[in-house]
């Protein structure tokens, strides 16, 4: 297994602890580690979990302002590098920032889409968090 697939595993089980003890102000702390390290580095999947991760705690927090702005510096990474049609993560993104923006024509445009994607790649757990979104 190649060493960023071992540390992105275990940034991803370190943030999940900390979700599962609500500790949101402690995920904002190393999320924003983690994205000046992935800068310096210029590792853009690291960039893209530390905007996940800052993204999910804002918006469990309900400061729904700052969650949007790092969703679009995700969406931004995700179009430098060529993975708007592939990432299911965006879409999910994206479906949050037309609802918040207000646009729900192109909301059920990105779950579409991010439903596909997802039913490609086998992740279940993406179908069920479109499927979800797209029922409420």
């Amino acid at each position: 297994m190649p060493v960023q697939a071992i540390q992105l595993n275990t940034i991803r089980a370190t943030f999940d602890r900390h979700f599962t003890n609500g500790d949101f102000t402690r995920i904002i702390e190393e999320g924003q580690l983690l994205l000046e390290h992935a800068k310096a580095e210029q590792k853009h999947k690291k960039m893209k979990f530390g905007y996940l991760f800052l993204i999910k705690a804002y918006y469990y927090l309900g400061q729904f302002e700052k969650a949007y702005e790092y969703a679009l510096y995700y969406q931004q990474l995700c179009v430098q590098h060529h993975e708007t049609d592939t990432d299911f993560y965006l879409c999910y993104m994206q479906a949050h920032i037309y609802e918040y923006e207000k646009k729900f024509e192109l909301v059920q445009k990105v779950i579409e889409k991010g439903l596909a994607i997802a039913e490609k790649a086998n992740n279940y757990a993406y179908i069920c968090r479109m499927k979800i979104f797209a029922s409420n």
